[in-house]
Parts: structure tokens; C-alpha cells; sequence
């Protein structure tokens, strides 16, 4: 057998694999952060461990499992430098002029991502923090001009299947630059850990949706760079689907990064950027030193009052409370 018939033959089996698995769920799910919370994610984790998921064998996620077993085999795919894979593709046949109109599967898992961000785009959390004054929100129209982006492949009007998808990838790029905006200005909106979980869940999906959308035109997109990509996510999303480990580390950086921003929106107003701030600054630090030192005065004299255990503590906490409160109140700084 030579190389062009082994060429031929694997190129088959892997069209052949790709045509009879589901696709849907390993494209709207595997490696985008669920809504679950950390618990019950970790419970699952560790649940799977013992008992694994029956799940349907020709799933593309459990066909991800079969293939690449291992749990590092993430690693040596993602070491493949890009040339290599191209060159792969290339003799697959995998193409950007292979690939005619956009398959049932990848249609399905493109409108249920454009549901998913439109859903949580307009959860009260998001929505109260970003007030749109007129402007109707992107997350209100992306699914419907995702929906009217995939009908166009099935109607009778020629040529406008472009036109369409700039229509909807500018509404993904809407979607992601409010949500950017949205945390940028925490420190006007206010923040918690679910808003930050939630964002960054969110801005995982609008990638997601964006790799899928550039995969349905691929002869005006770089289709093979979207679906290295996409590969390289769902391997690795495999391949660690059980690991408790990177589930707690996950979890810790997002709490990092919550506390991060807080002390940041705490320590910003340390920062001076012209003579003037520095001035305003001097002047408060030097009237919160000032108040310290009469309220430490103050204590000193309270110790020397001969006044039982319970009133001293009581004295010394008023005297604590008020020194800050007065601080507060006349725009003082320490």
C-alpha cells in the first residue's frame, strides 16, 4: 500500500468519524466553565472517578477519550507547532474549499451557544450593572441574527450568507466589549465573586461561539487555524475533565482575581498622576496623621484612667471607631 492510498484511507476514517458522532455537546460544553458551583463541580469530579459516565459512545467527547486515552496527551498535541498541522490538515483534505455549507451538527451547537451568551448576558447581575440607556442590548438580538446567519444556508437567496455573519460576529464582538466594559468599571458597578465567575463564563463562550462562527464560512475565514484550535480545547478539556486539582486551581484564581481587584480599587486611590493629586493627597495624609495622633493621645490617657477591664475595652473600641469615622468624614488618608 503506498503513502497516497494510506493518505486516502485515513482521510476516510477520520470523515467517517467526524460524520457519525454528535458533535453538539462537546462544542457548547467541553472546556467552557459550567454553572455548576464549586462543590457540586467538585463532587462530580470526584464521582466520576468511581463511576464513570455511561455515556452515548459516539459522542465526539467520548470519541476524544477513545483516542487520546492518556491524561497528558494534551501536552505533546499542543507542543505540534502550527506548520505541522496545517500540513496534516492539508493531506487530510481538510480544507477551507473542502468544507460546502454548515453541518446539522455544527448549526445546532452555533444557536445554542448564541442562546447560552444571550441568557447569561441578560441575567440581573449583568443587566443591573450595565444600564444601556436606549441602546438595545446586543445579547437581545444575538441569537436571532445567529438563527436568520444559519436559516441563510437553506433559503433561496443567493449570497447573502457573508453579509450575515459580519452582521452576527459584530454582535458577538458587541456582546464581548460590554461585558469587557463591564469589568473595567467594577469599581463604579460594583463587583462580587458569582459576577466575576459569571463574566469570565461568559467571555468563554462568546470565544467559543466566535471559533464556531468562523468555522461555518471558512473560505472567507482561516478555517484551519479555528479548527486546530478548537481541537487543541477539546483534548485538553478531555483529558482533564476529572482533575480535582485544576478544578481547585480554577477556582482559586478566580477568588485571586476578585481579591486582586479589590485591593486594586482599594489601593487606587494611593496613586497621583499630576502635582495637583499629589497635593490633595499630601494635605489628607497629613490630616489623617494628625487625627491618629490625637486619638492615640487619647488612648494614653484612657490607660491611665484606673477604669475595670469591661470599660477600658468599651472606651478603647469607641476611641478606635471614632478616630476612623472622623477620618472618613473630612476626607483625610493614612
Amino acid at each position: 500500500v503506498g503513502p497516497a492510498e494510506v493518505r486516502r484511507e485515513l482521510a476516510a476514517l477520520v470523515r467517517g468519524i467526524l460524520a457519525s458522532a454528535r458533535c453538539v455537546h462537546a462544542l457548547t460544553e467541553s472546556g467552557v466553565p459550567s454553572g455548576h458551583g464549586f462543590f457540586d463541580e467538585l463532587l462530580d469530579k470526584v464521582g466520576r472517578r468511581f463511576l464513570p459516565d455511561v455515556g452515548d459512545p459516539q459522542d465526539l467527547r467520548a470519541v476524544i477519550r477513545r483516542v487520546f486515552p492518556k491524561q497528558r496527551d494534551y501536552h505533546w498535541l499542543g507542543a505540534v507547532d502550527e506548520v505541522t498541522w496545517r500540513r496534516l490538515l492539508d493531506l487530510l483534505g481538510v480544507t477551507a474549499e473542502s468544507v460546502v455549507g454548515v453541518p446539522a451538527e455544527l448549526s445546532s451547537a452555533v444557536r445554542i451557544l448564541a442562546h447560552h451568551v444571550a441568557s447569561l448576558g441578560l441575567l440581573p447581575e449583568i443587566t443591573d450593572r450595565m444600564p444601556l440607556d436606549g441602546v438595545e442590548s446586543p445579547f437581545l438580538v444575538l441569537s436571532d441574527r445567529v438563527r436568520r446567519y444559519t436559516d441563510s444556508f437553506d433559503n433561496d437567496v443567493a449570497g447573502d450568507e457573508d453579509p450575515l455573519l459580519v452582521e452576527a460576529l459584530e454582535t458577538l464582538a458587541a456582546c464581548r466589549d460590554a461585558v469587557t466594559h463591564l469589568r473595567a468599571n467594577k469599581h463604579v458597578h460594583g463587583t462580587s465573586l458569582r459576577l466575576t465567575t459569571l463574566t469570565f463564563r461568559l467571555l468563554r463562550q462568546v470565544e467559543r461561539l466566535e471559533v464556531l462562527l468562523h468555522l461555518t464560512e471558512p473560505i472567507q475565514r482561516d478555517f484551519q487555524r479555528a479548527a486546530i484550535a478548537l481541537f487543541r480545547e477539546l483534548v485538553e478539556a478531555e483529558n482533564t475533565r476529572n482533575h480535582v486539582g485544576r478544578h481547585v486551581k480554577a477556582s482559586a484564581d478566580l477568588l485571586a482575581y476578585q481579591i486582586v481587584e479589590h485591593a486594586a480599587k482599594k489601593g487606587s486611590k494611593y496613586i497621583t498622576t499630576t502635582r495637583r493629586e499629589f497635593g490633595r493627597f499630601f494635605v489628607a495624609s497629613v490630616g489623617g496623621g494628625l487625627i491618629v495622633a490625637v486619638f492615640a493621645l487619647f488612648k494614653l490617657l484612657l490607660a491611665k484612667a484606673d477604669l475595670s477591664l469591661g470599660a477600658e475595652a468599651l472606651l478603647y473600641s469607641l476611641n478606635y471607631a471614632a478616630c476612623f469615622i472622623l477620618i472618613y468624614l473630612t476626607g483625610a488618608a493614612l
